[in-house]
C-alpha cells in the first residue's frame, strides 16, 4: 500500500509539471546549446523562468 501511495504521489507531481509546461512561454534567449524561457502568471504577477541547456 506504501509502495502505491508514492507511485499516485509521484504521478500527481508529473501531472502538474506537464500542466505547468502547457502554459503560455516566451523566449527569453536562445543559443545553440541553450533555450531561455519565461512565463507571467495572469493571476498574480509571479514570474517563472525556464531553461534547457544541452551539456
Amino acid at each position: 500500500m506504501t509502495a502505491l501511495l508514492v507511485c499516485i504521489s509521484t504521478l500527481y507531481s508529473m501531472l502538474g509539471m506537464i500542466l505547468k509546461l502547457t502554459e503560455d512561454w516566451n523566449f527569453i534567449s536562445q543559443s545553440s546549446s541553450k533555450i531561455e524561457l519565461i512565463h507571467v502568471s495572469g493571476g498574480n504577477g509571479g514570474t517563472d523562468y525556464l531553461t534547457f541547456e544541452k551539456s
